[in-house]
């Protein structure tokens, strides 16, 4: 796993989050998670095949995934955790993740969605779909902690 195949998906978060919903990040830490598994109670899981496979999780508090969603829909209020909320940040992340694959195509990774994202509810539930170490990036958004995990194995080398 090279970090120029990782941090596409680091980088067009923060743009994402700056540029379209108005929310600052910043990088608080990086680390080697080496048991696949969710440390958040909502976890947005995007599969990805091609040229590079991976696993990219995206983990945040309930309350963030609300406050993540009602940026989405330009200052909508949610008092908790429902469908529409489960639905935006399943659409947020999903438009994150085809943003970093554009980058890795440019790079000579030519990569795709196989399907929708899915969404892991709770901590410490086993991921499937990684058998790898990830890299997991913690960013402190001014709407709480979102951490991003991902998983790669660049096929190409």
């Amino acid at each position: 796993m090279r970090a120029e195949t990782v941090s596409p998906f680091i980088d067009e978060m923060v743009k994402v989050f700056q540029e379209e919903l108005a929310i600052t990040c910043q990088k608080k830490s990086v680390s080697l998670q080496n048991v696949p598994v969710t440390w958040h109670e909502v976890n947005v899981l995007i599969d990805i095949r091609g040229a590079a496979e991976a696993a990219v999780i995206y983990s945040m508090e309930e309350d963030t995934a609300c406050a993540l969603a009602g940026a989405f829909h330009k200052d909508k209020s949610f008092q908790g955790y429902c469908y529409e909320v489960e639905d935006s940040v399943k659409e947020l992340f999903n438009i994150v993740s085809g943003q970093a694959l554009k980058i890795l195509e440019n790079k000579g990774l030519a990569c795709t969605l196989p399907g929708p994202p899915s969404v892991i509810m709770g901590r410490l539930h086993a991921v499937p779909v990684v058998s790898r170490p990830l890299l997991a990036v913690i960013l402190d958004t001014t709407v709480g902690l979102v951490r991003v995990s991902v998983s790669m194995v660049d096929k190409a080398g």
